[in-house]
């Protein structure tokens, strides 16, 4: 059982990738946020629901795009081609 010299700088680019989406998505959702407070914080007014709508929908969009990358990178990492048996 050995293990192919270029696994290791693979499952490294892959925790790097990752490290990077979790910084993303921190973001955008970190912005999203903002919108739905800025909604909120605005309710007196008319058309208070557009940036509450803005930031729902696209906070919702970043977790199931975030979550479906995470999903395959992660599964790309657990894969058994690493392994030269």
């Amino acid at each position: 059982m050995t293990l192919q010299p270029h696994t290791s700088f693979k499952k490294t680019w892959r925790w790097c990738i990752l490290c990077v989406s979790i910084i993303i998505a921190s973001y955008l959702g970190f912005v999203s946020l903002v919108f739905v407070w800025i909604g909120f914080t605005h309710a007196n007014q008319s058309g208070f629901w557009v940036p509450i709508l803005a930031g729902t929908v696209s906070l919702s969009g970043i977790m199931w795009l975030f979550f479906r990358i995470a999903r395959r990178i992660l599964g790309q990492m657990k894969e058994k081609a690493f392994l030269n048996i």
